[in-house]
């Protein structure tokens, strides 16, 4: 008989933190990493943004994400005082069959538009803030009877709250956004998929009427024109790349090479093999020396 671990062995760290000399080199983890911030003026820097700390505010990091940390001088002072949850990757996966089909509860660790900082309204960040106090008692106390089962509920109900509590504000984000914005993101992600006006239409609840002259008065530009440009440019990026044009206007949302073939010729005044020819010639030649 096989005895099955509830979760895999040392699979989360969580660490209640008081450091008075901060740690100012970059550096990167291979677990998710969650930060709660107490108190102490600090801020940390992940891919060159800077974001500065205020109490009760998360600090939600995927794997591999270089980021350091800074604090202003205070010899011998207090700088910092939070808590930190590390979540080793292999726990994730343990979890992801437990909660919703469709859901990743990795979503929360995605890039927001306020970056990797997730800053709640208060009643919502008081409750989180208590979970992770109750899972740093839990902790405390392994010699408790059932202390691996609680122990995994406690943790599992923070990172449950914490999901739904980011979708909410991400969804806050996009209602808040203009239509325009919002089609035009979505259309920067989706050029490759077959796309029509209707599509969009449906995608964000409004007439296709409405959604051309929106788009039309805050771009200048007609929705369709908007994604011939944006699959254009990626076909360029592949003809750059060494991709053959055969190739390229599939992988870009082109159906038709011979409509592509028009649109091409007619955006950069030539096929898209001189385009990808007179490339190579530039790439191969080379630079000239500063005058």
């Amino acid at each position: 008989m096989r005895k099955e671990e509830l979760f895999p062995a040392d699979a989360f760290g969580l660490f209640y933190l008081q450091i008075t000399r901060i740690p100012g080199g970059w550096h990167r983890h291979a677990e998710y990493e969650i930060f709660y911030h107490i108190s102490g003026p600090i801020v940390f820097e992940v891919e060159g943004e800077l974001y500065p700390l205020r109490p009760g505010d998360f600090l939600l990091l995927p794997p591999d994400m270089e980021h350091r940390i800074h604090g202003l001088p205070a010899p011998g002072a207090l700088h910092y005082e939070g808590i930190l949850l590390k979540l080793k990757p292999e726990l994730m996966e343990y979890l992801k069959p437990r909660f919703d089909a469709g859901k990743e509860l990795t979503d929360c660790f995605a890039k927001r538009k306020t970056g990797y900082l997730l800053r709640l309204p208060r009643n919502p960040r008081r409750i989180s803030g208590e979970m992770l106090f109750r899972l740093l008692q839990v902790q405390k106390t392994p010699e408790t009877y059932g202390h691996a089962i609680n122990q995994l509920s406690v943790m599992s109900l923070f990172l449950v709250n914490l999901y739904n509590q980011d979708a909410e504000l991400r969804k806050q984000e996009i209602e808040n956004r203009s239509l325009t914005e919002n089609v035009t993101e979505y259309i920067n992600q989706h050029y490759a998929d077959s796309l029509t006006i209707d599509q969009l239409a449906e995608q964000f609840f409004v007439s296709k009427y409405h959604l051309m002259h929106e788009f039309s008065q805050k771009t200048g530009t007609s929705v369709y024109r908007y994604l011939m440009q944006q699959r254009l440019h990626a076909v360029c990026e592949l003809l750059e790349q060494g991709t053959v044009p055969n190739e390229a206007y599939l992988l870009c949302g082109f159906k038709d090479y011979a409509n592509f073939y028009r649109a091409f010729r007619s955006a950069y005044g030539q096929s898209p093999r001189e385009y990808a020819r007179a490339h190579r010639k530039a790439a191969a030649e080379p630079a000239s020396p500063d005058a």
